[in-house]
């Protein structure tokens, strides 16, 4: 016996463990209908369902998986690093399905084989492949998701596209081990027909969840997003009444804590699917180095707006928009010194649109891409404020057919006369003009009519942008209704100065 063991040793036959080396396991098991029927209990006021019509639709869907504890895992010489792709992927993704009416779906791994769960308690085995919870299992799972490259997909990172004789016929993403995907033609059908033999997937279509999202899309082959559950999710930050009372206090250890991490999960919402709302949570991230009481009555003012407005969706619609007519859209928008410090916020809204958007009328549009930040540096004036934000987006994206609405911007941009005096402003229009020359058109348009202004200013009016998003219709000259408060404004201008005159006299 001595022998023989012996000689498993000698040709490394068998590596021995020690107890540091074995890592445990448990069984995590969920219900794959939870968050579908969470949606459909919040909308059975609308939709006039009991919650046994509910519980019929969306039944008990029981999952059960054997995941290793991560936590137990020696991390040296470990690489965990796996490339997932980003919320613009994502928006390309369901852009592309709207343009070119392609089917989406859902495609997750899927353990296929049988397993028998009556393992002793004390037994050992050792891990071939990538299981649930191991630290590198979203790498190995990357490494598997390469065969895709073999059934004709270009791979660029998390993001894949699928070519016939140079025409693109399908595109697909990656999260992890979640993939949404969408294409059309013979040649996808044998590629997705085989790339699901290889990895073993389960798809799904019409209406599924993707990265925390709940993507809907009907025949019209139109795509609808919500996060209804995760902001039915979010809870308050309960303070003392007492504390209330002096919003300049700073927070205490605990309070701090809390606070970040409602600004972590409101944050994350807001850029997934509210952009309407990015800006409060941003102002308020902004002081999280020194957090007041003040700071969290805001962000409760952010999640109260959240769920006034759960059911908001974040549309990508099939219109006339295509590929060979379509041209890119940028507004860009700042405000003057309003957060801490004296900085001033900017934000952009990108998307796709026709070039009949500058002709006044309701035109189809797609947004992309939203953002709401700090600028860097303190500016020194509101035109420095505006370039900075109309070089933010340009620096995010080439654009076509670029608008704001500070009249000043657009003049020193396109004329040569009334160029400002403070040399950084010169500066950043000099970009800007270099940026756009041959490629970029700018044009002015109300402030009624900006969709960035919602992700720059707190308090302005949301509903535009949100409309947009749901509709996928914007227009660039205002409507009626904004040019009669836009007067009523002006009237009240001119009768205060009259007054102050008359007082004076």
């Amino acid at each position: 016996m001595q022998k023989e063991w012996l000689s498993w040793q000698k040709f490394q036959a068998v590596q021995e463990l020690s107890e540091e080396e074995i890592v445990g396991t448990r069984w995590a098991h969920t219900d794959e209908n939870s968050k579908p029927r969470l949606i459909a209990y919040h909308m059975a006021k609308k939709t006039d369902k009991t919650k046994e019509e509910v519980d019929k639709e969306y039944p008990c869907e029981a999952k059960s998986r054997l995941v290793v504890q991560g936590c137990q895992e020696d991390e040296t010489n470990i690489r965990s690093d796996s490339p997932t792709c980003s919320l613009l992927a994502f928006n390309l993704v369901c852009t592309l399905a709207a343009l070119f009416c392609w089917h989406c779906q859902f495609a997750k791994q899927w353990n296929q084989s049988t397993f028998d769960p009556a393992l002793p308690e004390t037994s050992t085995s050792w891990a071939r492949g990538s299981i649930h919870g191991t630290k590198d299992a979203g790498r190995r799972w990357m490494k598997r998701l390469r065969d895709a490259t073999d059934c004709g997909w270009i791979a660029s990172k998390a993001l894949f596209f699928l070519y016939d004789g140079g025409v693109l016929i399908g595109v697909m993403a990656s999260h992890v081990d979640d993939l949404i995907t969408c294409g059309a033609g013979e040649k996808h059908e044998k590629s997705m027909k085989d790339l699901t033999n290889t990895l073993h997937l389960k798809k799904k279509s019409g209406e599924f969840r993707f990265y925390g999202k709940n993507l809907v899309q009907p025949e019209d082959k139109s795509i609808s997003l919500e996060q209804v559950d995760a902001i039915e999710g979010l809870e308050y930050q309960v303070l003392d009444k007492h504390r209330r009372k002096f919003p300049n206090l700073p927070l205490a250890e605990q309070e701090n804590s809390d606070s970040r991490a409602l600004i972590g999960s409101t944050g994350w919402v807001v850029r997934q699917t509210r952009p309407d709302i990015m800006v409060n949570v941003s102002i308020v991230s902004q002081s999280i180095g020194n957090p007041t009481i003040r700071d969290v009555i805001e962000l409760n003012t952010a999640v109260k707006m959240l769920k006034d407005s759960a059911d908001a969706k974040w549309c990508f619609k099939a219109s006339g928009i295509t590929v060979e007519n379509c041209v890119v859209l940028m507004r860009a928008d700042s405000s003057f010194a309003n957060t801490g410090g004296f900085k001033s916020q900017c934000g952009y809204i990108i998307g796709l649109t026709l070039h009949s958007i500058t002709e006044g009328k309701d035109t189809p549009i797609i947004v992309i891409e939203a953002n709401s930040s700090s600028i860097k540096r303190v500016c020194r004036s509101t035109l420095a404020a505006k370039a900075n934000a109309y070089l933010a987006a340009e620096f995010a994206l080439k654009p076509v057919i670029g608008f704001t609405d500070a009249k000043s911007l657009e003049s020193t941009i396109t004329k040569d006369a009334g160029q400002p005096s403070d040399k950084r402003v010169k500066i950043l229009v000099a970009q800007v003009r270099e940026m756009m020359e041959g490629v970029c058109a700018t044009h002015w348009l109300d402030t009624s009519q900006m969709l960035a202004d919602v992700v720059t200013k707190l308090g302005c009016e949301r509903e535009p942008l949100p409309r947009a998003l749901a509709d996928g219709f914007w227009r660039i000259a205002p409507s009626e209704e904004a040019l009669g408060k836009k007067m009523a404004i002006r009237a009240g201008r001119r009768q205060r100065k009259s007054s102050i005159g008359m007082g004076a006299a």
